[in-house]
């Protein structure tokens, strides 16, 4: 192609301008399908996300305790993470799935009661890999080691094995807002819940 004087414009001058202009808007809008680390602010908690290493840490904002380490999964723009909670004098035990919409910069979690014979396969998997069962039931460690993937696979399976679609639920349903939060309860008993917060990018 020729390149001509138009004006006093020179024109390989002008497309070289105009690819470092592409390149900033491209930086600058975030796009997260190449970003390796970044970090969000999500209700009160920082959430240091790696994504070249597929796993994350989330800490309150104001805490000095250590990083704990979760790995994740990206689908379709959305993080994905669980976190368990075994038995204690405050209720069942739990499993939580964090979802992070980049996109729309929201977090939700959908909390789900779990069975107790299927918590113990998870405590003693962590009993094995040998990760603090109090605390944040998470490892310390940004690396992964041969247990990360093993612990990871067995939370999202157990969720996915006990989760409930809210139309289909046969109890009483309690919603919320306008991004299709709500509670399902059956004989006063809470067994699913999700609610949805605002993120926004700190770094």
């Amino acid at each position: 192609m020729m390149i001509k004087m138009v004006n006093g414009i020179d024109l390989k001058k002008f497309k070289m301008k105009t690819i470092l202009f592409s390149i900033l808007l491209l930086l600058t809008s975030v796009n997260f399908s190449i970003a390796q680390t970044y970090v969000l602010t999500c209700m009160s908690e920082d959430i240091f996300i790696n994504e070249e290493k597929k796993r994350l840490s989330a800490k309150h904002t104001t805490a000095n305790n250590p990083p704990r380490f979760y790995s994740f999964e990206l689908i379709n723009d959305k993080i994905n993470y669980f976190m368990p909670f075994f038995r204690n004098d405050d209720g069942f035990p739990t499993i939580w799935k964090m979802s992070i919409d980049l996109i729309n910069m929201k977090r939700s979690f959908t909390v789900r009661k779990i069975p107790d014979d299927q918590m113990n396969t998870i405590y003693n998997l962590y009993k094995e890999a040998k990760i603090k069962t109090d605390g944040f039931l998470a490892q310390e460690k940004l690396e992964k080691d041969e247990f990360s993937n093993k612990v990871f696979s067995l939370k999202k399976k157990i969720f996915e094995n006990n989760y409930v679609n809210p139309e289909n639920w046969d109890g009483q349903r309690i919603s919320y807002g306008n991004s299709g939060d709500y509670i399902l309860k059956k004989n006063e008993i809470e067994y699913q819940a999700k609610f949805t917060f605002p993120c926004k990018i700190k770094n």
